[in-house]
């Protein structure tokens, strides 16, 4: 074997050698090939002659990032612990191509990029004439149906009012004055609930933030009323608020809210509800 390697490594050094074109893995040195080895006659001799390193030649492999291993030789595929190992020949009763379009799907799954441009850039594509649908040309068209004569149906609405107030700590107590009333119907408007009592609190109700901005705002709105966001969630009944109203417009004479612009509506139900706190004072 000795002479044969002699006689190939001299008839080898008469050929022009190139460079590297891909990287691989020596079968010689166990790690990545180098380019004075491609160019050096003596390392193709010892490449036929030596052990080959193929164990050394694994793990500087997979000491890369991508552990995507590719068999190319004869079928048989090694078991590598973590490795994804893909059989290029295919597996018996398989054609070449079979196998090599597995082979290239498996790379695929696994994340290595392929080359779609250069895969189908021989790709030859015909045309297939296929049959034509026979239209029987039958009308399937769904028509209207015929008016019917319709009779008015007569609606009977609930006048009686519903009952849906809580369980509370305190009995029911009903409004004792047109003030109270007044505010009394807007907060069942706002909290969908009858009926409310004016020793009934807005936190103890269910009221929210969002219900207890549009309480204050139609206070403001139908009352001119100045309602603070605080009041509602400190434990103030309903006539606690109603008294603690009509004491600022005693103090203060107007709302300040109201005090702007020349909206003589706003002025009349400042004047309206300063008659009725007048009268609602006396009763207290």
């Amino acid at each position: 074997m000795e002479s044969k390697v002699r006689e190939y490594v001299e008839e080898l050094g008469k050929t022009r050698m190139y460079g590297i074109g891909i990287p691989y893995i020596s079968s010689v040195t166990g790690t990545w090939i180098q380019e004075e080895d491609v160019r050096d006659a003596e390392y193709w001799g010892r490449q036929l002659r030596d052990t080959v390193q193929f164990e050394q030649g694994v793990k500087e492999l997979l000491g890369e990032k991508e552990n995507v291993v590719l068999e190319v030789g004869t079928g048989e595929v090694p078991r590598l612990d973590g490795v994804k190992v893909v059989q290029s020949l295919g597996s018996k009763g398989q054609s070449g191509l079979e196998g090599l379009m597995k082979a290239l799907g498996k790379l695929w799954v696994a994340g290595i990029e392929v080359d779609w441009t250069a895969f189908y850039q021989d790709e030859k594509r015909h045309r297939v004439a296929i049959p034509t649908y026979a239209f029987d040309k039958k009308r399937y068209w769904i028509d209207p149906a015929p008016p019917t004569e319709t009779k008015t149906p007569i609606v009977h609405y609930r006048t009686e009012q519903i009952n849906n107030r809580p369980q509370l700590r305190n009995p029911y107590a009903a409004p004792a004055n047109q003030v109270e009333k007044q505010v009394v119907d807007i907060l069942e408007s706002v909290l969908g609930i009858h009926p409310i009592g004016v020793t009934d609190k807005f936190g103890e109700l269910g009221g929210d933030s969002l219900q207890g901005v549009t309480f204050a705002s139609e206070m403001r709105e139908k009352l001119g009323i100045h309602v603070d966001a605080i009041d509602l969630y400190e434990s103030t009944t309903i006539r606690e608020m109603v008294r603690k109203g009509i004491r600022c417009y005693d103090e203060e004479g107007t709302s300040p809210e109201f005090t702007t612009g020349d909206d003589r509506r706003v002025r009349a139900r400042e004047a309206s509800v300063r008659k009725s706190s007048d009268e609602t004072m006396e009763e207290y």
